[in-house]
């Protein structure tokens, strides 16, 4: 069984309700915790083990990867295509930041239907 993409653990700014997306955060201490206790919850379910992992180069993704490759003995495959998408100038902000300064925004995308909503550049 080839395990090929991981979810990070809890990072500091999951922790400070920040938004993340391409910035580079670390994982939390309770991230850690969560990256092991997943690690022995994958290895239970896969007993045959796993022959990769495929991470981000994201520092939180590329951290959980290899506690997950520690784990079952596995290469850990960085690749930069898995990151996960700028969420342009909300990173860093929180989302009580978000919506009251963007609150036009917000407003403009709810009378979208989705197909639209992702077509739609919402900054100049």
């Amino acid at each position: 069984v080839d395990l090929y993409v991981c979810r990070h653990g809890t990072t500091t700014w999951n922790l400070a309700k920040r938004w993340q997306g391409e910035t580079d955060t670390e994982l939390a201490d309770v991230g850690v915790k969560q990256a092991h206790a997943v690690a022995d919850i994958l290895a239970e379910r896969l007993p045959h083990g796993v022959r990769c992992i495929l991470a981000s180069d994201l520092k939180r993704a590329r951290h959980t990867a290899e506690i997950y490759g520690r784990r079952f003995g596995c290469e850990v495959i960085v690749e930069p295509r898995l990151r996960e998408p700028s969420l342009g100038r909300f990173e860093g902000l929180t989302k009580d930041e978000i919506y009251s300064e963007y609150a036009d925004v917000f407003a403009r995308m709810e009378k979208m239907e989705q197909g639209e909503r992702l077509k739609t550049p919402y900054f100049e």
